[in-house]
């Protein structure tokens, strides 16, 4: 039996066919189309294209006469009737677009985006939809999430400090490592300063030329700076700046990485130390076996040790009992010689030296 006018049931097979002939101009323009067509009139289903059934899991006829809200999540439904009745109070229009879940007929969500036009049909008014699948958008954005999620865990976990900037040398990113060894406990605190803020003023041109040379050959390797941290301290770095590219090649920005480098300072500064006392003392040697008279001998050696020390004065004391004595000097006045040309043991910094055996390193003197 057909359905009578104005009536709620579902439609009969000879209504749906009437139906699919009274729009067949419609199937005409829209079968070809790979999103889902659908009318609804007075809350109803009274057109789906092929498709539109296909994402919903029915046959046509299934859904021609039916309640759209069958085919919408009841969560879905409830919050769209809520935001139609906020925008209706507030005279607003309702968004043409908008993402939302179906459920087919196996009980399965799926998420579409839906176009939607209030139009009139018939006299009366009534919503066209444009219904697309985006299940494979979806997995990949959840993909993509996947995998951003995976990057920065690696970065943020990497041992070398990362730093994005932008073409005027803004930070855009810092990872955890490269924004601790600054001092700071958030990359927040680093977004949007320049990157030459936090390098010393001696390296800062060097950095600058660092990052033009990148920008025209796209790649700069072992660049050493000196970064400044939050609390005043120098840190030694290697920094590696690679060019970043926009879609279309053009220059978008800089990719630093970044490597703490004080231990490595530290070792080269201790084989540095190493290097001049074996010199001093091939030096010395040498010495020896050139002359047997010892203030000869001692000038020498002093004048060889200040040579491969780099140093411009010295003293040599020899221990004479409980004293030492003056015995050659070198870039001292003679003040300063007289006042200390004899010292008890444990007197002055050459006195605790032969006291206690051990070298002892000051600034000044």
């Amino acid at each position: 039996m057909d359905r009578k006018p104005g009536s709620r049931g579902p439609r009969s097979p000879r209504g749906f066919k009437e139906a699919e002939e009274k729009y067949r101009h419609l199937l005409e323009d829209i079968e070809d189309i790979n999103d889902g067509y659908l009318l609804i009139q007075e809350g109803e289903a009274v057109f789906a294209n092929r498709r539109c059934a296909e994402i919903f899991g029915y046959q046509l006829e299934e859904i021609v006469g039916q309640p759209y809200g069958r085919f919408v999540v009841r969560e879905v439904v409830k919050i769209a009737m809520e935001a139609q009745g906020r925008v209706r109070a507030s005279g607003q229009v309702l968004p043409e677009r908008y993402e939302t879940m179906v459920l087919n007929k196996g009980g399965i969500e799926v998420p579409v985006e839906v176009s939607i036009k209030r139009i009139e049909y018939e006299g009366r008014p009534a919503f066209s939809a444009i219904v697309r699948d985006i299940s494979e958008r979806k997995r990949a954005e959840e993909a993509l999430r996947q995998s951003e999620h995976k990057y920065r865990t690696a970065i943020d976990t990497a041992r070398d400090g990362f730093l994005i900037l932008d073409l005027d040398y803004s930070i855009v990113d810092s990872n955890r490592t490269n924004t601790m060894a600054l001092g700071y406990t958030s990359s927040e605190e680093l977004i949007g300063r320049s990157a030459l803020e936090f390098v010393t003023s001696d390296t800062r041109g060097k950095t600058r030329e660092g990052l033009e040379q990148a920008l025209s050959k796209g790649y700069i390797a072992n660049l050493e700076v000196v970064a400044l941290s939050r609390d005043g301290r120098e840190i030694p770095l290697e920094v590696n700046i690679s060019l970043l590219t926009g879609e279309e090649g053009q220059p978008a920005g800089f990719v630093l990485v970044i490597r703490d480098i004080r231990r490595r300072k530290q070792a080269q500064e201790e084989i540095l130390r190493r290097s001049r006392e074996l010199s001093a003392l091939n030096a010395v040697a040498a010495t020896e076996s050139q002359t047997l008279d010892l203030d000869e001998l001692l000038n020498d050696a002093l004048e060889k040790v200040l040579e491969v020390v780099d140093m411009e004065a010295g003293i040599i004391f020899l221990v004479e009992g409980e004293e030492l004595v003056v015995r050659t000097h070198k870039g001292l006045s003679p003040e300063f010689v007289r006042g200390g040309e004899r010292l008890g043991m444990g007197e002055g910094l050459s006195g605790r030296i032969a006291q206690y055996g051990e070298p002892i390193s000051v600034e000044n003197i």
